[in-house]
């Protein structure tokens, strides 16, 4: 099924947003976590997902969405990229190749792939988020509260528009070893 990333039906897509850094002492709890959300959806009537393709949250959401569509075909995993070189300043990051492999991995398993830029602009990451909130009525995330965060521009938009929120932040544990 070929999909056309303006017309995904709203009320049954979510987007998916949170930070870069999760605590390895978290990643378990979390990918729980994002897992029984992926099925709580489903069951709510949502086949389309859409993560942003930034390390951290994006990717294990990403990763959680294709797994759930291995046990059904109804999961769409969407792709909003803000640009075709996001991958290009990846290099300064510690496993930067590691990172890489997975991107394009999930890249090649995505069900749509959005680019809101060719290139790299001041804006693309918000154009990116505005993209997922509009085409989103629900929103899971993993945001501390921290302001000046893509997750946390991105969850104020959702909550602006009206989407349903979902934030996992407290369903793991941070402590201060976290």
């Amino acid at each position: 099924m070929d999909i056309h990333p303006d017309s995904l039906p709203r009320e049954q897509t979510c987007c998916f947003t949170g930070h870069r850094v999760i605590a390895a002492g978290l990643r378990e709890d979390l990918t729980a976590a994002v897992d029984l959300c992926i099925k709580e959806l489903y069951h709510a009537g949502y086949r389309y997902f859409i993560t942003g393709g930034a390390l951290g949250f994006d990717t294990l959401a990403a990763v959680e969405i294709l797994r759930a569509a291995r046990f059904d075909a109804d999961i769409k995993l969407i792709l909003a990229l803000p640009c075709r070189n996001q991958t290009a300043r990846w290099e300064k990051i510690p496993g930067y190749l590691e990172h890489l492999r997975r991107y394009k991995q999930i890249l090649g398993r995505a069900d749509c792939v959005v680019y809101v830029n060719d290139f790299y602009t001041d804006t693309c990451m918000q154009e990116r988020n505005r993209y997922m909130v509009e085409h989103s009525s629900a929103c899971v995330a993993y945001y501390s509260g921290y302001a000046r965060s893509g997750a946390g521009q991105t969850f104020r938009m959702a909550l602006a528009e009206g989407l349903d929120l979902f934030n996992l932040w407290d369903s793991v544990e941070h402590s201060p070893s976290n």
